[in-house]
């Protein structure tokens, strides 16, 4: 079966794949997969320099999106104040708590002194680093309304324009740290309807989107996608693949391809879960784990 190639960001593309998945996803919970989709951001702007946090809420967490702050900024106190009001928001809108990633070479330090659990970790993603990945729980009856630090505004709402100009400065540092590493698109459109909608960078390919319509699924289609993207991300370099699934999508289905979970995200949405799976393509051994628990003195176990 030859699958459609797409190789840039083409929106109508991603949807196509996004339908059957956003189709099944609330017939089995009554939720589509964007549902509340709130962004937030906590931002400063002075001058040419732009700094502080763009995230989104969605199934009952809070990811944060994007964070940074110019070295200007920084020891000032003004990160710890904007995830206190980060932490804040998802308090007000009831949600299980704020979950992120961060690579080695940024800022986990950071997040652990803040009582963030690193509940997973997968290294060599940028290859000779790792990503870490933390969550805080909302805790019932906690801190009440955080106001943003000062010079820094708060709103339930995202420019794309600040979004950018906020992705761009992250990338520049990114880049300063480990090199240049431009993203590249990886769209695979099956005949029926659905696909694959993944991106690469850092020399891994993440699968964003895998669906497909109902009458499609149980005949080997989505293995055969899912080998074919492995197969492109192996001959432009990558050494790996990773995914998150819920526990009512596929895990088994990436456990039987070879996948390791190597962390989970618990009531993301509320009642199910949220799995982190990894496959590496170079035959190295894939040492991604579910990382222990920070002790009482905010030091990993």
């Amino acid at each position: 079966m030859a699958f459609e190639l797409v190789e840039t960001e083409d929106d109508a593309a991603r949807e196509r794949v996004l339908a059957p998945l956003e189709a099944y996803n609330e017939a089995m919970t009554g939720r589509g997969s964007s549902e509340p989709a709130r962004w937030i951001s906590i931002l400063r702007r002075e001058g040419d320099l732009v700094g502080g946090l763009i995230g989104v809420t969605y199934w009952d967490w809070l990811h944060v999106d994007l964070l940074y702050l110019p070295p200007s900024w920084r020891r000032s106190g003004a990160g710890r104040g904007i995830m206190a009001a980060c932490r804040a928001v998802a308090a007000r809108h009831r949600l299980a708590g704020v979950w992120l990633h961060t690579f080695s070479f940024q800022a986990p330090g950071f997040y652990r002194r803040l009582g963030f659990e690193e509940f997973a970790a997968l290294p060599d993603h940028p290859v000779g680093h790792t990503d870490h990945y933390f969550l805080h729980r909302t805790r019932p009856g906690g801190a009440g309304p955080a106001a943003p630090p000062p010079g820094f505004t708060l709103r339930e709402a995202v420019d794309p324009a600040e979004r950018r100009a906020l992705a761009a400065a992250l990338r520049r540092t990114t880049d300063a740290a480990i090199g240049p590493n431009p993203r590249q698109s990886l769209g695979l459109l099956a005949p029926g309807g659905g696909g694959l909608w993944g991106r690469i960078r850092h020399r891994w390919l993440f699968v964003e989107l895998l669906g497909l319509p109902e009458p499609a699924r149980g005949d080997g289609l989505g293995t055969r996608l899912l080998r074919e993207a492995e197969r492109r991300a192996a001959g432009r370099g990558c050494v790996g693949v990773y995914l998150d699934t819920c526990s009512f999508q596929a895990p088994g289905f990436y456990e039987r391809l070879g996948y390791t979970r190597f962390g989970t995200v618990p009531d993301h949405p509320r009642g199910h879960a949220r799995h982190l799976y990894a496959r590496r393509l170079d035959g190295q051994p894939l040492l991604a784990h579910n990382a222990p628990p920070p002790r009482q003195d905010g030091t990993s176990a």
